[in-house]
């Protein structure tokens, strides 16, 4: 879904000029418009809203995305492999970013060229990113990273069934 309120702010700046490329070799992907409404879809059921747009993802599942209802024009992240989601800067600050090419640093580069040292890959197809070994949400250590890339959206859906069943089951208890 696109909201008006983004689709003006964002969409107008260097999101939509460079919208479907990849930065530092998979560090970073800012999605085309169908990877950004399917992935923006599935991202808005989680989170209970209508409002979500998403721009793109890191090489370690965080979300990038805007929702409609923020007149501040925040860029929002969600951590796919923690659940956890906050905001983490304006829309002009991630257009710069991205102008710059300084998204690569934004979004933890060094720790992506460590692992890619550390593989033997060199870099991550559009769509792709490197989970956590196991859910953060579930215990496992957001340090301990897949040896393998593998399907952002795939991936997506398996953790939020997990944490749909992870809040039903919290819901029972109380």
């Amino acid at each position: 879904m696109r909201p008006e309120s983004v689709r003006d702010s964002a969409y107008a700046g260097a999101v939509s000029k460079k919208q479907g490329q990849i930065y530092g070799d998979g560090a970073f992907q800012l999605y085309g418009r169908k990877r950004a409404e399917r992935l923006g879809g599935l991202l808005a059921d989680l989170l209970d809203r209508d409002d979500v747009t998403c721009f793109g993802h890191d090489w370690s599942g965080v979300v990038y995305f805007a929702v409609a209802e923020d007149e501040s024009d925040t860029v929002f992240a969600f951590d796919v492999p923690s659940g956890e989601v906050g905001d983490i800067c304006s829309l002009d600050e991630f257009n710069d970013d991205l102008t710059s090419g300084g998204i690569v640093d934004f979004v933890g580069g060094d720790g992506f060229d460590q692992w890619r040292a550390a593989t033997g890959i060199t870099e991550l197809a559009m769509g792709t990113f490197v989970p956590t070994v196991d859910y953060v949400f579930a215990g496992g250590d957001p340090a301990q990273r897949a040896t393998e890339p593998t399907d952002l959206y795939d991936y997506l859906l398996v953790a939020a069934a997990e944490l749909a069943a992870r809040a039903e089951a919290e819901d029972e208890t109380e």
